[in-house]
């Protein structure tokens, strides 16, 4: 038997009518679709939304459909969303939703006013991000956790890019590079920071190790008594 997606009119939330041909249209949206009033109750979801949030639960989610997003990002939601009713302006974040087990996946959620013959509605739109959501945050936690194993380092570790620019400097080489430790960018030459009676020979390393074979040089930093040598290695 073929199951029919409901139309949501509740005639307490509003008097707006959804036609089969719209419902066919936003059914055939793969994201979560949810229709608004002007006075922004709910009274439509289409049938993506309805098995994501299950069908025993609309009615409290069209009285209530704020309480679908997480507890943590609601704050940030109602500023834009508070925003964007008085301007009926667009606006686009990325929050959480809660599924029909109580768990909550990432979304991209986008509201955007429409005016259908005089009688205006709110479209709201939510894109699943879930998977890539998570794949950012595990980059996230990979890169603090490099980044925190190379500040115990006592030695003075550099990231380098194919030309030579700094993408990464540990605390140890911060300090003797003489760059502003909690750096979030770099950029400039590591050549270029060394005295430049080295120079040269940190040059012809970072062209020994591009061909894939291990650099090797002594070096120095610092000036005066601050003066440091080391035992310079390029890895490519």
């Amino acid at each position: 038997m073929e199951q029919k997606s409901v139309n949501l009119a509740f005639p307490f939330h509003s008097n707006h009518h959804v036609s089969e041909v719209e419902q066919r249209v936003f059914n055939s949206i793969p994201s979560l679709v949810l229709l608004l009033s002007e006075q922004v109750d709910a009274y439509f979801f289409n049938s993506v939304g309805q098995e994501y949030i299950c069908f025993n639960n609309l009615d409290h989610f069209a009285k209530n459909w704020v309480d679908l997003i997480h507890i943590e990002d609601i704050s940030l939601f109602q500023i834009e969303w508070e925003q964007a009713v008085s301007c009926r302006s667009p606006f686009q974040l990325e929050c959480r939703l809660k599924h029909r087990s109580g768990a909550y996946r990432w979304f991209l959620l986008s509201a955007k006013f429409l005016d259908a013959e005089g009688e205006g509605y709110w479209f709201i739109n939510s894109v699943d991000i879930h998977e890539t959501k998570q794949y950012q945050q595990n980059l996230v936690q990979c890169i603090n956790a490099q980044t925190n194993m190379l500040d115990n380092s006592i030695d003075c570790i550099k990231l380098l890019e194919a030309d030579g620019s700094l993408l990464h400097v540990n605390k140890t080489g911060c300090i003797a590079l003489n760059i502003p430790q909690g750096q979030d960018s770099f950029g400039m030459k590591w050549a270029e920071l060394l005295p430049s009676e080295i120079r040269s020979k940190a040059i012809y390393a970072l062209k020994t190790a591009l061909k894939g074979k291990t650099a090797r040089f002594r070096g120095m930093s610092g000036e005066g008594s601050e003066r440091q040598y080391w035992d310079n290695l390029l890895i490519y």
